[in-house]
């Protein structure tokens, strides 16, 4: 009788461990996959990492579309003004009684040496800046991409003279 009991304990132990290897003992998280907790948890951080990701990329590239749009801006305003300062530099005198001075829509008319390139008008139309030489077409000075809003002349007297 103590032989059974004892083989009674023993079968139990033996079952025992045999159940929690199968069912929950060491190694068995590898059997038995992701709990929906921690699935749900997982899918949670990927999630925000793929938003911050996307967030960012879209900052970029408008960053980048901004900065190119700059860019240009930049380029044609150089460009116009380079112009317009050799035709300044070129003239002879300003045609003060046909120039349209402290406003947007301004019209700066020169006379230059040349008397082919007389009159030479410098102004702005639909939206772009253009030059005209004598009786020639306007010439753009700023590209189609980019509108010109505001061209105004200032007077600026030398003291002692107008």
């Amino acid at each position: 009788m103590v032989m059974s009991g004892h083989r009674r304990w023993w079968t139990r132990a033996v079952r025992a461990r045999v159940t929690a290897e199968t069912s929950g003992g060491k190694g068995s998280r590898a059997r038995r996959g992701l709990s929906l907790v921690e699935l749900l948890v997982y899918l949670a951080i990927v999630s925000v990492v793929v938003v911050i990701a996307v967030v960012m990329s879209v900052n970029l590239l408008g960053g980048r579309a901004k900065t190119s749009s700059f860019e240009a801006v930049n380029q044609n305003a150089r460009l116009a003004l380079d112009r317009m300062t050799s035709a300044v530099r070129s003239a002879e005198y300003v045609d003060v009684a046909q120039t349209v001075f402290g406003n947007l829509g301004g019209r700066l008319v020169l006379q230059m040496p040349n008397p082919l390139a007389n009159p030479t008008v410098l102004d702005v139309s639909g939206g772009v800046l253009r030059s005209a030489e004598g009786n020639g077409a306007p010439v753009p000075l700023t590209s189609a991409d980019l509108e010109v809003t505001g061209f105004t002349i200032t007077r600026l007297n030398s003291t002692g003279s107008e």
